[in-house]
């Protein structure tokens, strides 16, 4: 599901729940279990990982690179 983090430089932590809640869904649905079970029980059973910190971290990179490049230009 990592084609689901692009963008995630821009849109940051703000669009993590629908992104978390999609990986959630579909790991309920490969393990064919309730929809009310718990999402973070599913995605642990099938190996997932949260997202938000690979979305948190793609944000923080894009950031950094953008002051970095701030400061490479001449004045």
């Amino acid at each position: 599901m990592r084609w689901m983090l692009n963008g995630a430089e821009i849109w940051g932590m703000g669009g993590g729940g629908l992104v978390e809640g999609i990986q959630g869904k579909f790991c309920k649905k490969v393990l064919r279990i309730p929809r009310n079970a718990a999402r973070r029980e599913a995605e642990n059973e099938i190996g997932r990982e949260s997202m938000g910190g690979n979305i948190l971290c793609a944000a923080i990179k894009y950031w950094i690179s953008l002051k970095q490049s701030a400061r490479a230009e001449p004045v």
